[in-house]
């Protein structure tokens, strides 16, 4: 979709907790977690002009709070792949995250613009056919810290697609 668009207009919010432990620190991962927490949402209707926008919710951990590793020019992104067509869907960086040498974690808040449906017998994208009323809009969520290091994936339940 539009990389240049989400240089993060689509975080709409993080909220950062810092993690501080009582007594006795915890070791936590130097990758990162994710999990999905949901869609403002379930449809969309299709589009080349990115008319329509869903909001998916994601919380995060990072053990050792690299998610922004600017020293080496190497921010944090969210890589977004359509189980479609194994496509890259969008993909964005992550805004300066404050952080004091430590784990942190939060939620953030990504606007993701509309597609185009997938149909076969190899009917073009966006067109409409009658016979193809809707289509089922799965993806695949990867956050990469600023070492590179890819969090688990997540698949998240399908958006339907209103293809007329």
């Amino acid at each position: 979709m539009n990389y240049s668009k989400g240089i993060l207009l689509v975080l709409l919010g993080i909220s950062i907790f810092l993690f501080h432990s009582c007594g006795k620190e915890e070791a936590l991962s130097p990758i990162p977690e994710i999990v999905f927490l949901g869609f403002s949402k379930d449809t969309m209707h299709q589009s080349f002009f990115n008319e329509d926008t869903v909001q998916m919710a994601l919380s995060f951990i990072d053990g050792d709070g690299d998610l922004n590793n600017f020293e080496e020019n190497k921010g944090a992104k969210i890589i977004i792949t359509d189980l479609r067509t194994n496509a890259l869907y969008d993909r964005f960086l992550l805004p300066d995250i404050p952080n004091n040498k430590g784990a942190v974690s939060g939620e953030m808040f990504i606007r993701l613009f509309t597609t185009c449906c997938v149909f076969p017998d190899n009917i073009p994208p966006c067109d409409i056919d009658d016979r193809y009323p809707a289509n089922e809009l799965t993806l695949l969520v990867i956050l990469q810290d600023g070492k590179g290091n890819n969090s688990n994936s997540i698949t998240t339940p399908p958006i339907t697609l209103l293809c007329n």
